[in-house]
């Protein structure tokens, strides 16, 4: 893959979503290619019970990197849903079913399009009439009705919201600035609320319910499914629709951590820590998830993506994947 990169440090809050993908498909390809998606899932799974351990220890600095962490991850694992039907089919039969033909853009769009999916059910099936638009999050007002939804008013409201985002295609968010400010309005009063602990722990129920969507897309009882082709389009379109509730509380993460040391940083003199157990660095104003993504990842010299455990623009570390029968009794026999 020829280096064309898209989004340089400077500029990366105006970067999109898709353009990272773009980038992190150039740095990581080599070794990409040898991974599975449940490969990319895992290593997801794994920070997102990391950054769990961090919040619990007060070590928000440690937040803010294993975010980046699942941010890079996650963003492989779309990248793997996006791939060719050629490029899938040298990973695994299954993962032919694994496949997406939308932008990581578009999936937030649909399920997020300025308006929060609990508030656009719930006005909707109330008032019968206008649709929210550039509403503010409530639903802490109606926690027991946002608790209460059917698996089938979710999957009808899904739909709804698609034919909505592309009614309001023209206003589309898509950097990342943008999105972060669009979360920030939503769920402003959301963030102010609710603990670090508990978006912490929404943010891995989320990346639990991917795997349940990837697990549904080639697993079917027949006793309830007994005609999976019926089902595949619309478990397919669930599994977008899970992905773009995982970006909503990476974003959360990010804008909660920013509150926290907002916080901090008002403390008189000698008052203490407050909740952290080390004073947190950066500073409040550098926190957003463009610059969360490049402390960890950038390369200040060339202010571009690299690998930062071999220190290359295109990774070169030494892996080994046991993929074959062979590899894995040569292993195996030590």
């Amino acid at each position: 893959m020829v280096d064309q990169r898209k989004v340089k440090w400077s500029e990366a809050s105006n970067a999109t979503l898709d353009d990272l993908i773009y980038d992190i498909r150039i740095v990581w390809a080599k070794k990409d290619a040898q991974r599975t998606i449940y490969d990319t899932l895992l290593h997801t799974v794994n920070h997102a019970s990391k950054l769990g351990e961090q919040v619990r220890r007060g070590e928000y600095k440690a937040v803010l990197d294993e975010l980046g962490d699942i941010v890079m991850w996650f963003l492989t694992f779309v990248g793997k849903l996006q791939q060719r039907v050629e490029d899938r089919r040298k990973t695994s039969q299954e993962a032919l079913l694994f496949y997406t033909p939308l932008t990581l853009t578009d999936l937030v769009w649909n399920k997020y399009p300025y308006t929060c999916p609990a508030c656009f059910l719930r006005v909707n099936k109330k008032t019968k009439k206008s649709k929210p638009w550039k509403r503010r999050c409530d639903c802490l007002l109606n926690s027991s009705i946002v608790e209460g939804r059917t698996d089938d008013e979710k999957a009808g409201t899904e739909k709804e919201l698609r034919d909505f985002a592309k009614e309001h295609e023209a206003e589309k968010v898509s950097k990342l600035v943008e999105l972060e400010g669009m979360f920030a309005f939503l769920y402003g009063a959301n963030y102010e609320t609710f603990s670090l602990e508990s978006i912490a722990f929404h943010l891995l129920e989320e990346v639990g319910e991917v795997s349940d969507a990837l697990i549904r897309l080639y697993s079917y009882n027949l006793s309830k499914t007994p005609n999976p082709a019926k089902f595949y389009e619309s478990r397919r379109l669930h599994l977008e629709s899970e992905i773009a509730d995982v970006m909503s509380w990476i974003f959360a993460v990010s804008i909660k951590v920013k509150l926290l040391y907002q916080v901090y940083e008002k403390l008189p003199e000698g008052v203490g820590l407050g909740p952290f157990q080390t004073a947190p660095s950066p500073r409040a104003p550098q926190i957003n998830l463009a610059n969360i993504l490049w402390n960890r990842y950038g390369d200040k010299n060339t202010g571009l993506l690299y690998c930062p455990t071999c220190g290359k623009p295109q990774c070169n570390c030494k892996l080994r994947f046991y993929k074959t029968a062979a590899a894995t009794k040569s292993l195996i026999k030590g």
